[in-house]
């Protein structure tokens, strides 16, 4: 559900980069603010934890899986950030996700980077996180956690899904009547490909704490990723919405490294991007950190 440059225009991409920039300000307040009340050993925000799901996703994000013979949906992996990481770092993660793909991949545009952390780290984790807190407070029964976990995971899609009809119609002379059903019906397919994999990587990481062997596993199977457009890409093309463009050459457009075969150069490209995501993630936290330990000597 990436949205592509040129595909929305007007006044409604300025505004959803000032509120994405908000979102992801409050985050980090928030993921601040909870490491010092735990004194700095909340093992959630720990740099090798936060870059382990960062890079875990990302490298998800590559695996579209088929859900019909014209298209095909991906994880998005807010509920799973928020789970594994809390709600705040969870927006945290995605957002740098989305950034990753954006500056070194052209997936998902520059100029709608605001609109895309809405949806997958405001709706993703925000929502998606703070309905499944909700869901299990007071919860012991693990079926319950699961299935109160599965189902805040597909809402968090159909949330995103619907937010992006609205984001569409207000920035283009798409009405939202229009696309509106065929965006939710598509995408409570994808959906529950979204809770399926939210319960087995969740599980996965009780087992994996650095998530390699899970990481590893999506990267080898990148080059057998569906070729199919995904559930907005569909859309677009069925129900003639604005065709997206590319605004700059990326380094590895659409996932590919330069030279290399094409089975190869996937797999490269994934390997970059958990590197990059790796290098970032624990920058960013590792700041974090320096900052409230900072604000705590001068308390």
């Amino acid at each position: 559900m990436h949205i592509p440059d040129a595909m929305i225009s007007g006044p409604v991409c300025p505004a959803t980069s000032i509120l994405a920039a908000g979102l992801i300000g409050i985050a980090a307040f928030k993921a601040i603010r909870t490491d010092k009340k735990t004194g700095h050993s909340d093992k959630k925000t720990e740099p090798a934890d936060f870059a382990a799901v960062t890079a875990l996703i990302f490298v998800f994000q590559m695996l579209n899986f088929p859900i019909s013979g014209a298209t095909s949906g991906h994880l998005m992996g807010g509920v799973l950030a928020a789970g594994l990481l809390g709600v705040p770092a969870g927006i945290l993660s995605i957002s740098l996700v989305l950034l990753v793909q954006a500056v070194f991949f052209g997936d998902g545009g520059l100029t709608v980077l605001g609109m895309n952390i809405l949806l997958m780290a405001g709706m993703g984790a925000g929502f998606g996180g703070l309905l499944r807190l909700i869901l299990i407070k007071g919860r012991k029964s693990p079926l319950t956690v699961h299935l109160s976990t599965a189902f805040a995971a597909w809402i968090s899609v159909m949330a995103a899904a619907l937010l992006c009809c609205i984001f569409i119609a207000a920035g283009s002379d798409t009405r939202l009547s229009g696309i509106i059903g065929p965006m939710l019906s598509v995408h409570a397919i994808i959906a529950l490909g979204e809770a399926l994999l939210t319960l087995v990587l969740m599980s996965a990481a009780r087992y994996f704490p650095r998530l390699i062997l899970p990481m590893a596993a999506a990267l080898f199977l990148t080059p057998f990723a569906s070729g199919y457009p995904d559930g907005l890409e569909f859309v677009a093309e069925n129900f003639a919405l604005p065709e997206g463009i590319l605004l700059f050459n990326a380094p590895m457009p659409d996932y590919s490294f330069p030279v290399l075969p094409e089975s190869l150069s996937v797999m490269a490209a994934g390997l970059a991007g958990i590197l990059i995501c790796q290098i970032l993630a624990r920058g960013g936290i590792m700041l974090f950190k320096q900052i409230s330990g900072s604000e705590s000597k001068g308390e």
